[in-house]
């Protein structure tokens, strides 16, 4: 079943997107992960759900203003600023760090690469002893 939601979204991105592409680098976008991964020192990575993380499934990220938008369930929504935003080899690669809870030792550093010809993204963040990694696709938002 999860094979199949995971598929349906991709083939909804990917289907509605075409007539968008390529995408410009200046406009809003809707990111939706359909691998999640988690590695963890001395155990190496496994694919999770998303739910398993603490994971967002969709984001939404405002190129022009650099802010990311992300929700993970219907009482999580979370918000970011982009540190840094460059494009190279016709991908914009996005780049940030979050504090996490405050008093805990949890904050991580996160990059995006999401390829302008097509809207395939890949992100990663790290932390102490953990990395995660979500392989997904975004589409720009209608106007």
């Amino acid at each position: 079943m999860r094979n199949l939601a995971l598929g349906l979204a991709a083939l909804t991105l990917s289907s509605a997107a075409y007539a968008d592409y390529p995408l410009k680098g200046d406009e809003t976008i809707l990111c939706t992960g359909m691998q999640y991964y988690e590695c963890l020192l001395h155990k190496g990575c496994s694919q999770v759900a998303p739910a398993d993380i603490s994971a967002p499934t969709l984001f939404t990220i405002d190129l022009a203003d650099g802010r990311i938008d992300s929700r993970s369930g219907p009482d999580d929504s979370r918000s970011t600023e982009v540190k840094q935003r460059v494009v190279i080899d016709n991908k914009i690669i996005l780049q940030g760090a979050e504090d996490g809870v405050e008093g805990v030792r949890d904050g991580l550093g996160w990059t995006a690469a999401i390829t302008l010809d097509e809207g395939i993204m890949s992100l990663t963040a790290s932390t102490d002893g953990a990395a995660f990694v979500i392989m997904g696709a975004c589409r720009p938002v209608p106007r």
